[in-house]
């Protein structure tokens, strides 16, 4: 059976839940459970508040997660929206950003293209692709 302590609140005696044994450390008063849920969200927040703001940041300017399920795999940049990264980390950063974004898209393509000339160039089989940027200058206008 639980002994008596002291509230760490209000300093009162009381007896603990039989459930919660030496776990119990504030009484079952209403204002002594609001003080102590008061300071363990004021505990919790200065741990943690740094990647609350994260957390709420990602969902400012990630997308919706009911697009298209191809639509990432043509531009991995659609998973942003500019204008909500340009407001959280003001314009000059946005675009950089979306500048570095579209330049490392453009190597990773650039990338696996070359992987595949290497690939294709051992076996013989296919002749070797042109970079992207140069299929797009010389393809036909509609």
């Amino acid at each position: 059976m639980p002994k008596k302590k002291p509230c760490r609140i209000c300093r009162r005696w009381f007896l603990p839940d039989c459930h919660e044994g030496e776990r119990q450390q504030v009484c079952g008063r209403p204002e002594c459970q609001r003080e102590r849920h008061r300071r363990n969200c004021a505990d919790y927040h200065r741990r943690e508040g740094a990647e609350e703001r994260r957390h709420r940041i990602r969902q400012r300017i990630l997308r919706p997660e009911n697009r298209p399920r191809g639509a990432l795999q043509d531009d991995p940049l659609a998973a942003l929206i500019p204008e909500r990264v340009r407001d959280a980390v003001g314009v000059e950063v946005g675009v950089v950003i979306e500048e570095f974004g579209k330049v490392i898209v453009a190597w990773s393509r650039d990338s696996v293209r070359r992987q595949l000339q290497e690939i294709t160039g051992k076996s013989g089989g296919h002749p070797p692709e042109q970079r992207r940027d140069d299929i797009a200058a010389v393809s036909p206008g509609p």
